[in-house]
C-alpha cells in the first residue's frame, strides 16, 4: 500500500560487492587467531569486488577483470580485520591489450574504506616486460614474457623480507621495514582485460579495535541463538515453461505460483511506522496464529518489512562494535522457523535506508570521502542518487542476509525474494528535480541534465537502475542464488504517462519508476512488483501504465486492495477484476493488501473481515494461464 566530475572514464560497474565476511570460511573454534590460514582460488573468487571496472565470473577457478575506459582497476577481497600476509599468489595471462600502455599484475595495497593505495605491484606492461613498482623494488636484470604467456608472480613474506618470484625465478627481495604493516592482496588491469586463476593466500588474521567505517567487515556474534532442526523449503528460482517466465520449485521443477498477503504490524497498533519485529512490538504467538491462519486459506506466501522502524527497537543495533540487533535479528530468524513450518515463502521488504547508530556514523564518513554526492540532490531523493547512501544501504543489507546465512543458512530458501523497497519513487520537490538549470552527478559518476523532461527522465532511469542493480548485487554477493526484486506503483496513480520528466503538474510530487527501466534488459533485478488499486475508482488495469510489452523481466502484483469507500460486495468484484486482467497480461503472482488492518478506516478492505482471504484465495482462474 503507498505510503504516506568526473568524466566518462568515472562510471564504475561493481560486480560482487563483497560483504561476505572472511570469518566465514575460517577458523573453527578453538583456533588459534595468530594461527595461519589459507585459501585456494575456489574460496577467493566469489569474494573479489573492483574499483573502476567489473569481474566476469566464469567459474570457481578463475576470474576475469575488464577495464573501463583507461583507468587503472584494482580488485581485491574483503577482509573482517588486519591480516598479516606470508603468501601471495596468481596465475595470469593477459587476453587482450587496448593499448600500448597497458599493465596487469597483482600487489600489496592499504586499505582505507575499500579503496586500495598499493605499496607494491608486480606486473607485465609495454614490452612484455615485468616490471615492479616503485621501480626501485625491480631487478637490474630485464625480465620479459611471451605474448599471451601464463605467468605466476609470488609474494612470500620472511622475517626479513618479502621475497618476489615470477615463473618460479627469483625476481627481487623488498624490506620488511620498507613496507606498512597491514597489507592487503590486490590484483589490477589497466588498458587490458586479464585472466586470473591458481590463486594462493597464507595470511594472519589480527584483532584490532575497528573504526566505525571499519565495523562493517566484521562478523556478528550469534552464538546466543540456538539452531532449531526444522524442515527446509526448497529454493524457488526462475525458469520457463511454454516460452512464459515462470517461478520453479528447485528440488522437482514444478511451477510454483505466489499467492498471499501482506502483513503488516505497526509501532502504535493503529499508528506509526512499520515495526512488525521491532523488540518491543514483536509477538511470536500472534505471528504464529497469522502464518497458520494464512496456510489454512490457501496462501503460500507473505510479504513483511523486515526494516522498520529505526529505534533502539529496531533492527540495527546500538551497541558499540555491533551493527545489528541481535535480539531483533533473533525474532526475524524465528519468524522465518515459523514460516518453514507453514510452508510459507517470504518476501521480506529492506525498505528505504539505515539511518540509526552506527549508520548515522558511516553515511557522515562516506559522504565525506564521496565525489559523486552531489549537493544538488536533496532530502528523500538523496538515497537513489547519493554514492554514500548507497554504500551504506549495500552495507546493511549484505550483513543482514549474512547473519541470517551464519546463524541457520537452511533458512535462506524460505526467502522468496529479497524486496530493496517496498515502493520506489523520485519526488520533483527535492533537487535535482526541483530547479531546471542544474548539472547532476548521478551515482555512476556521470553527469546528468536537468533542463527539459527527456533529460530529467533519463537522469531518472539511470539513477534508479544504478541503484537498483548495486543493491541487487549487495544481496547476491552474500546469496548468490537468491531473487532480487522491487516494488512500485505506476503512474496511472496521479493520471500520468510513464515517461513524465517530474514536471510539475499540481498533482502527487512522487513519481514511480517506469516499469520498462527495473524490469528491463539492463536490471540485474529478477523480477518486479507492481501494486494495482483502485486509482480511478474502477478496477481498470491500464497496460500503458505498465509498459506491457516493454518490459522484459517477470512481474507479479505485490499489492492490490479495494478502499472501503465500495460495499464489500463491490469490492469483491473488483478484486478479482484486477487478478484476471494482472494474470492475462502476464503477471506471474498476486499478494493482497493487506492481512489485517482493520483498525484505521482509510485503509483499504483488511483479508481478514468478510470473508476477503478466502474469496481471493478461491480464485482458481489463474491456472489457466500457466499451461
Amino acid at each position: 500500500m503507498k505510503e504516506n566530475r568526473n568524466n566518462y572514464f568515472c562510471l564504475i560497474i561493481n560486480i560482487f560487492i563483497l560483504s561476505t565476511l572472511f570469518s566465514f570460511m575460517c577458523l573453527p573454534q578453538g583456533h588459534s587467531e595468530e594461527a595461519p590460514v589459507s585459501y585456494q582460488t575456489k574460496d577467493l573468487v566469489p569474494l573479489w569486488t573492483a574499483t573502476n571496472g567489473y569481474i566476469s565470473i566464469n567459474n570457481s577457478e578463475e576470474l576475469q577483470l575488464e577495464p573501463k575506459g583507461n583507468r587503472i582497476t584494482y580488485a581485491f577481497p574483503i577482509f573482517n580485520q588486519p591480516i598479516n600476509i606470508l603468501t601471495w599468489e596468481v596465475t595470469f595471462r593477459i587476453r587482450k591489450k587496448y593499448n600500448e600502455d597497458f599493465r596487469a599484475g597483482l600487489g600489496l595495497a592499504e586499505m582505507n574504506l575499500n579503496n586500495p593505495k598499493t605499496s607494491v605491484e608486480i606486473g607485465i606492461l609495454k614490452g612484455n616486460e615485468i616490471r615492479a613498482n616503485p621501480i626501485g623494488f625491480s631487478p637490474k636484470m630485464l625480465f620479459t614474457v611471451s605474448e599471451d604467456q601464463d605467468v605466476k608472480i609470488s609474494i612470500q613474506k620472511g622475517k626479513i623480507t618479502y621475497g618476489i618470484s615470477v615463473n618460479n625465478e627469483n625476481f627481487s627481495t623488498i624490506p620488511v621495514t620498507h613496507l606498512p604493516p597491514h597489507l592487503y592482496p590486490v590484483i589490477y588491469i589497466q588498458s587490458c582485460s586479464a585472466v586470473f586463476k591458481d590463486m594462493k593466500l597464507s595470511l594472519i588474521e589480527q584483532e584490532q579495535k575497528k573504526t566505525a567505517s571499519e565495523l562493517h567487515l566484521s562478523q556478528l556474534s550469534t552464538g546466543k541463538i540456538e539452531k532449531q532442526n526444522l524442515k527446509t523449503l526448497p529454493r524457488i528460482r526462475l525458469g520457463e515453461r511454454n516460452g512464459k517466465k515462470v517461478f520453479i520449485i528447485d528440488s522437482n521443477n514444478e511451477l510454483f505460483v505466489p499467492r498471499g498477503f501482506n502483513h503488516v504490524v505497526l509501532e502504535h497498533g493503529n499508528s506509526g511506522w512499520h515495526a512488525l519485529f521491532n523488540t518491543n512490538v514483536y509477538q511470536p504467538d500472534k505471528m504464529d496464529s497469522v502464518l497458520r491462519q494464512i496456510s489454512v486459506c490457501g496462501g503460500n506466501v507473505i510479504r513483511v518489512w523486515a526494516w522498520g522502524t529505526q529505534n533502539e527497537y529496531g533492527f540495527i543495533s546500538n551497541q558499540k562494535e555491533q551493527i545489528l540487533n541481535e535480539k531483533y535479528m533473533h525474532n526475524f530468524i524465528d519468524f522465518l522457523h515459523k514460516a518453514t513450518e507453514y510452508n510459507i515463502y517470504v518476501i521480506p521488504i529492506l525498505d528505504e535506508y539505515p539511518k540509526y547508530a552506527y549508520f548515522e556514523t558511516i553515511l557522515t564518513e562516506f559522504h565525506a570521502q564521496s565525489e559523486r554526492d552531489d549537493l544538488h540532490v536533496t532530502g528523500y531523493n538523496r538515497q537513489f542518487f547519493w554514492d554514500s547512501f548507497i554504500k551504506a544501504k549495500a552495507i546493511a543489507i549484505k550483513q543482514f542476509i549474512q547473519y541470517i546465512k551464519d546463524t541457520e543458512p537452511s533458512l535462506l530458501s524460505t526467502v522468496l525474494a529479497w524486496s530493496l523497497q517496498n515502493e520506489v519513487f523520485l519526488m520533483n520537490s527535492e533537487g535535482p528535480f526541483s530547479a531546471f538549470t542544474a548539472e547532476v552527478i548521478l551515482p555512476d559518476g556521470s553527469i546528468g541534465k536537468v533542463s527539459t523532461q527527456e533529460e530529467r527522465q533519463k537522469v531518472y532511469d539511470k539513477t534508479i537502475l544504478y541503484w537498483a542493480n548495486e543493491l541487487t548485487k549487495a544481496v547476491k554477493s552474500v546469496d548468490p542464488t537468491a531473487l532480487v526484486t522491487a516494488g512500485m506503483w505506476t503512474s496511472d496513480a496521479a493520471g500520468r504517462k510513464p515517461f513524465s520528466g517530474l514536471l510539475f503538474d499540481g498533482k502527487d510530487i512522487r513519481f514511480p519508476p517506469r516499469p520498462a527501466i527495473l524490469g528491463g534488459d539492463e536490471s540485474l533485478l529478477d523480477f518486479i512488483d507492481i501494486h494495482i488499486y483502485p486509482w480511478d475508482n474502477t478496477s481498470k488495469v491500464n497496460p500503458e501504465c505498465h509498459e506491457h510489452g516493454l518490459v522484459k523481466k517477470p512481474v507479479i502484483v505485490g499489492e492490490y486492495g479495494v478502499f472501503q469507500n465500495v460495499s464489500v460486495g463491490q469490492a469483491k468484484t473488483m478484486l478479482i477484476e484486477f487478478l484476471q486482467q494482472a494474470y492475462q497480461m502476464g503477471y506471474i503472482g498476486d499478494l493482497y493488501w493487506v492481512w489485517d488492518l482493520s483498525a484505521i478506516p482509510e485503509q483499504t478492505y483488511s483479508a481478514v473481515g468478510e470473508g476477503l482471504a478466502q474469496h481471493v484465495m478461491q480464485w482458481n482462474e489463474w491456472k489457466q494461464y500457466f499451461k
